[in-house]
């Protein structure tokens, strides 16, 4: 009797065993997944997604016959550095190991010849040729539902790479061209409507050269250039009729030059000049109409001296501290009543205090307005 109760709490242990092992075939599926600490003790299955009681270590996924999917480092509940991916049919063949370090990633394949790789249910979820250890002549992503997301062309020869990405529609969202993994030539995006949103010219993983902006109904929305990455020459964009809304010039990726508003029926509404990135040098505020409202100075990105309406009057008057960091801005009405003024400290507006007993017109309203808004 001894012995057969000896048995009985054997094969118990041996069960319970099983059950906290990583070979319990009843949780080698998709809704769970097997931890470890970071020295590889402390075996226990918990949720898939709920990593809360792994604070650090390692994890193993699975596919849903069972096989080992991927294996992950954890540290403070959160993936870290290295995945090691597997085979969907022959358990445990390593097909992939992703990598990343100080935002760098890298992938290792240990073997060549046409590459699948799976989602936990089985589904595709990329395939390729491995060449050499590395990605070969193709490359394709898919979402679950087998729509391609990303399709890559690659010339080994010359390490010129095509690549395109896709909504998840299936329409295309943009292409670019890579030599030796750096953006090289022209690449174009889409909105998921299918109009053109940029056509842009690349150098080096630069932009170089021309980039065109379009509105969602295809309408150029802007026109810029650049030189070695850094913005270069003219900026014109546009309002969705096709009129001129800005022109600017770059020089070094800063502003310099004129730079130019415009009113919807094509009027200019401003005017003033940067230099090296600084506003410098007169303001033109108009009307719409194309009448002049008033002028300035700026000097190095500040209002400075006095400012007059088109008619000779005064507009405002600023005084700055010797170190100009602070300073007081006073406006005033074409009737030559001061009415507003601005408390300035290290370039920013901080208080203001209204002057004024009377009623402003519509205009000066506006141009209150406008001033306490901003």
């Amino acid at each position: 009797m001894k012995s057969h109760h000896y048995i009985f709490i054997c094969l118990t242990f041996i069960l319970i065993a099983c059950n906290d092992s990583i070979d319990n075939s009843d949780k080698r599926n998709t809704d769970w997944v097997w931890s470890v600490d970071e020295f590889g003790n402390n075996g226990q299955w918990v949720p898939n997604g709920n990593y809360i009681n792994v604070k650090n270590g390692m994890i193993t996924t699975f596919y849903d016959n069972g096989n080992t999917c991927y294996k992950t480092r954890i540290e403070a509940n959160v993936r870290i550095d290295t995945t090691w991916y597997y085979d969907f049919e022959v358990n445990n063949e390593l097909i992939k190991i992703y990598t990343i370090q100080d935002g760098a990633e890298t992938w290792q394949f240990p073997r060549n010849g046409p590459y699948k790789r799976h989602f936990q249910s089985g589904h595709l979820q990329e395939e390729g040729f491995i060449s050499n250890f590395q990605k070969g002549h193709f490359w394709i992503v898919y979402a679950e539902d087998g729509t391609i997301i990303y399709r890559e062309i690659n010339d080994t020869t010359l390490n010129k790479s095509s690549i395109s990405n896709y909504y998840p529609n299936g329409s295309i969202k943009d292409t670019a061209t890579t030599v030796n993994g750096l953006k090289d030539g022209i690449s174009t995006s889409w909105y998921e409507n299918g109009e053109i949103e940029r056509i842009a010219s690349w150098k080096g993983d630069e932009l170089h050269g021309i980039t065109k902006f379009f509105y969602p109904n295809g309408k150029l929305e802007a026109i810029s250039f650049a030189k070695n990455g850094l913005k270069d020459s003219t900026y014109l964009k546009y309002y969705e009729s096709g009129i001129l809304k800005m022109k600017s010039h770059y020089k070094n990726g800063v502003r310099h030059g004129i730079l130019s508003k415009y009113y919807t029926n094509g009027k200019i509404e401003d005017s003033l000049v940067f230099i090296e990135g600084n506003q410098e040098g007169p303001f033109y505020k108009f009307y719409d109409t194309g009448a002049k409202y008033f002028e300035g100075q700026l000097t190095n990105g500040k209002v400075s001296g006095t400012w007059f309406y088109a008619d000779g009057k005064l507009y405002s008057t600023c005084i700055y501290n010797d170190d100009q960091s602070q300073g007081l801005i006073t406006y005033y009405t074409k009737s030559n009543k001061p009415f507003l003024i601005e408390t300035i400290e290290n370039n920013l507006i901080t208080d203001y205090d209204t002057l004024f007993d009377f009623k402003l017109n519509e205009e000066e309203q506006e141009k209150f307005d406008n001033r306490r808004e901003n």
